[in-house]
């Protein structure tokens, strides 16, 4: 189905930061018709598997290769790779610096989650997302090696959040691992609080753009 198509492709995507390649949408849509269908699943296949899956000898040795590169992922990255409704990127990286540890995490109450940062709004669907993947997190978690997130960068950027859309003249993942680097945040929307859209198109007419210009 679309969910769990979404669902793994979102996992895919949010690890492909530690992997040495990445995956694509036609390859997601070959491994989910296979019957990996979930991250659990992904990282149980064996090379044979990517193989058959991609009809591809050289592809599904990539692939293999890059999945199995990824068993070791930050706590932060881990979670927004859940496709948990309001647990992406940012709200990931808030809650991964507040209870440092997946078994903190899941022993959280809705109120304690509600009192992280940036997070009150979000802690009933967050919570109940987690609560709802108890099962594939408890499996994930004997599979990989979650460590703790890696401390909040200080620098130039420190108490400025940016959002990208578009293409830019480096790859995406580079600006965003630079804001960071210098104590940015990285937002996925864009919102009253965040202070730059960095965009290659100025004039384009994204929603993104729009909701920019609308609020200044």
């Amino acid at each position: 189905s679309g969910l769990v198509y979404g669902n793994l492709k979102t996992w895919i995507d949010e690890i492909s930061s530690v992997a040495v390649t990445s995956l694509g949408p036609a390859m997601v849509q070959l491994l989910v018709s296979f019957g990996i269908t979930d991250p659990v699943k992904l990282y149980k296949a064996n090379k044979q598997d990517f193989i058959v899956a991609l009809n591809s000898e050289k592809l599904g040795e990539k692939a293999f290769n890059a999945i199995q590169s990824t068993k070791t992922l930050t706590l932060d990255l881990f979670l927004s790779a859940l496709a948990i409704p309001s647990l992406g990127t940012t709200n990931g990286q808030r809650i991964a610096q507040h209870f440092k540890t997946l078994d903190k995490v899941m022993a959280a109450s809705r109120d304690e989650i509600g009192t992280v940062p940036g997070i009150k709004t979000n802690a009933v669907k967050i919570f109940k997302g987690l609560q709802e993947k108890r099962d594939l997190i408890n499996e994930l978690a004997t599979l990989l090696t979650i460590t703790e997130p890696p401390k909040p960068m200080i620098g130039k950027l420190t108490g400025k959040s940016f959002c990208i859309t578009g293409s830019l003249s480096k790859p995406r993942t580079e600006v965003e691992d630079w804001i960071r680097a210098n104590g940015g945040e990285v937002k996925s929307s864009v919102g009253k609080n965040l202070t730059c859209l960095i965009t290659a198109d100025p004039e384009s007419g994204s929603v993104k753009n729009e909701k920019a210009k609308k609020l200044g």
